[in-house]
């Protein structure tokens, strides 16, 4: 029983976001004006690297995803809070944002920070 719980805390903390993510959400939640009582977490995903629930409550980041790729973190952030905010996707507006990943899913870093 103790190897097991060891083995799922571990497991769990392997697969955690980092201090830095967690500040950058931290700081992205403050800055872009995130709800209060919204939450965003650390999910794993199938088939999406991050979400927002439709309860506009609740948002899951495959933070690992980012690990190389900060800038790319910063704006997924402003988009999912814009979503924790009521707002939907709309053409030629930060709403539209769509994030570049290479043929084997992995997470290609933006050039252009526009999460400011």
């Amino acid at each position: 029983m103790l190897r097991t719980l060891s083995f799922l805390v571990i497991t769990a903390l392997a697969g955690a976001m980092t201090r830095d993510q967690a500040q950058v959400t931290r700081d992205s939640m403050s800055k872009f004006g995130a709800p209060q009582f919204s939450a965003i977490v650390d999910g794993v995903q199938s088939g999406t690297y991050a979400f927002t629930d439709a309860d506009r409550r609740h948002t899951y980041v495959d933070y690992k995803r980012f690990a190389k790729a900060p800038m790319s973190l910063r704006n997924v952030l402003d988009h999912e809070v814009n979503h924790l905010l009521g707002r939907d996707h709309v053409p030629a507006d930060p709403m539209s944002y769509r994030l570049t990943v290479d043929p084997a899913g992995n997470v290609v870093e933006d050039a252009t920070l526009w999460a400011q």
